[in-house]
């Protein structure tokens, strides 16, 4: 009766909603309709005709039952609902509802003087009649442990005020691993490459190491083109972050949310667990945000679950040791940027100058810059050419020695700032004597630098001659305190002509016809 009286008086008299009225009752909008379609026929207005008391109107509004076999209920036309279940429905055609239908039924009944039947059942006998499509079935899929992890933009988000900023949202990223179901969540500023990937970089140092597989949607962000059967194309930063964790990108069927059920069910649980129970806070930044995050994801993973009489957190405790290792190195998201390398063997980038291998000159190449280092790949097979540090000041160059041309590193040596001891490490690995020679050339020069390039000189001979010789034109040198390179290669090639005019040593063998020199001093005569 209360009911009765309280929806006639908001919607007789202060002409609210169907819905507003429903909720404000506590009953179905069915319900309301039907009171309202009842206290109409009946011909019961607001406000209550004078003297009416509670039975009265309930007996108005519901009079009696039928006699069995006089029943004035409208049947339902199951075989019409049934084909307008059934019809295949067209992409941009609304989505039928048995409880539409069923309201619909309801007027109809209504408009031909007769009762509907309830809605329970209708439902009843409409499931008799309708079967299950095919592809309404579900299939279970039995994840291993430590094998998969599924990961999804949860589609809500919070707000992120940021100082003297407009508003704005963060979006949240959900990471699930679907054996044990432990939640991770995490606040990222876009739904960009680099949010992303360093979004998956923050889930792996959350469970503390790595799945084989990761499941998750076609987002520009991690696929760059699917085409289905015939192949896909992943994002080059994600491939390659994929790759120094040592996991696969498995991308789920366009237009298949099943295929990443289990984080389609943790994104609910993030919506209530966390976006709801945050939601009256206010966050100035996304590392403010996962902290708040971290601190909700320990009650959710520490809750018992019903269907396994376990927590989250106690399945990944088993879970955990079947992970991969984290890589030794921490993934770092870097910059592309195309450069050609110059004559001089060197790309520039924020005009800083670093050398590739030499015979990449003139060809193009890509530059990526981390958050701590400097790579170069080649254009074409990606090949990695070279990797520095970013350089400190503007205007330097970086230059690796192993990519400079030989005599490019010659002439590099004649400029090292101790180059006086390595020309006589040089000079003792000739000979004894060539280093006392080059310790006298030194200190016949009032400057040792002066010297340098006369030393080199001189060693640089046992190049062309042996080093005996070498030494022994030195020995010679120090006897006649000469300090010249002149006298030296002089030296060495007057004994190398001398060497080559000496006939040789062999003895001549006795024979008849060989007269010898006393046969010819017998008829010799002196004056």
């Amino acid at each position: 009766m209360q009911s009765i009286t309280r929806v006639l008086m908001l919607k007789l008299e202060q002409g609210l909603s169907m819905s507003r009225v429903a909720a404000a009752v506590g009953i179905g909008k069915a319900t309301v309709h039907d009171i309202l379609h009842r206290a109409d026929a009946a011909g019961v207005g607001w406000p209550l005709p004078e003297g009416m008391d509670e039975d009265e109107i309930r007996a108005r509004l519901y009079p009696k039952k039928p006699a069995p076999g006089a029943c004035a209920r409208l049947a339902p036309d199951f075989d019409g609902i049934r084909a307008e279940l059934t019809k295949p429905r067209r992409r941009r055609s609304p989505r039928l509802t048995r409880i539409l239908l069923w309201e619909e039924y309801c007027e109809e009944a209504w408009a031909a003087g007769k009762e509907p039947y309830s809605y329970a059942w209708f439902c009843d006998r409409l499931a008799d009649g309708v079967g299950v499509s095919q592809s309404a079935l579900k299939m279970r899929f039995d994840y291993p442990p430590g094998e998969y992890l599924m990961t999804d933009f949860s589609g809500k988000t919070l707000p992120l005020i940021g100082p003297g900023s407009p508003r704005g949202h963060a979006e949240i990223f959900v990471a699930v691993l679907p054996w044990s179901q432990k939640v991770f969540a995490y606040a990222v500023a876009s739904q960009t490459a680099q949010d992303w990937t360093l979004a998956h970089r923050a889930a792996f140092e959350f469970f503390g190491g790595v799945a084989t597989f990761v499941i998750h949607d076609n987002l520009p962000a991690g696929v760059t083109e699917n085409r289905g059967l015939d192949g896909l194309t992943l994002n080059r930063d994600f491939r390659m972050f994929c790759e120094h964790y040592h996991t696969v990108s498995l991308p789920a069927r366009q237009a298949r949310p099943r295929d990443k059920g289990a984080v389609e069910a943790a994104v609910g649980f993030v919506g209530s667990a966390l976006l709801a129970a945050l939601r009256r806070r206010n966050f100035f930044t996304c590392d403010e945000m996962n902290a708040a995050f971290r601190e909700r994801l320990g009650v959710l993973n520490g809750r018992r679950m019903k269907a396994y009489g376990k927590s989250r957190d106690e399945l990944f405790a088993e879970e955990r040791a079947l992970l991969k290792a984290l890589p030794a190195r921490r993934w770092e998201w870097a910059t592309w940027h195309p450069r050609k390398v110059g004559l001089d063997y060197h790309v520039t980038y924020d005009k800083r100058h670093y050398s590739v291998p030499w015979s990449h000159a003139g060809r193009r190449v890509q530059v990526r810059v981390a958050e701590r280092t400097l790579e170069i790949f080649s254009e074409q097979g990606g090949e990695r050419l070279a990797v520095h540090r970013p350089g400190a000041f503007k205007g330097r160059f970086c230059t690796e020695r192993d990519h400079m041309p030989s005599h490019h590193r010659e002439a590099l040596e004649l400029r090292v700032p101790d180059l006086g001891s390595w020309l006589l490490a040089k000079a003792s690995q000739t000979g004894p004597a060539v280093l006392r020679w080059a310790q006298g050339c030194m200190d016949a020069w009032e400057f040792p630098e002066q010297s340098f390039r006369t030393i080199r000189g001189v060693v640089s001979l046992a190049d062309k001659h042996p080093r005996e010789l070498v030494n022994a034109a030195c020995e010679d040198a120090i006897l006649e305190a000469n300090t010249s390179y002149g006298y030296v290669r002089d030296w060495l090639g007057k004994a190398r002509k001398a060497e080559a005019r000496v006939p040789p040593d062999e003895p001549i063998p006795p024979h008849d016809n060989v007269r010898g020199g006393a046969h010819y001093r017998r008829g010799r005569t002196h004056p």
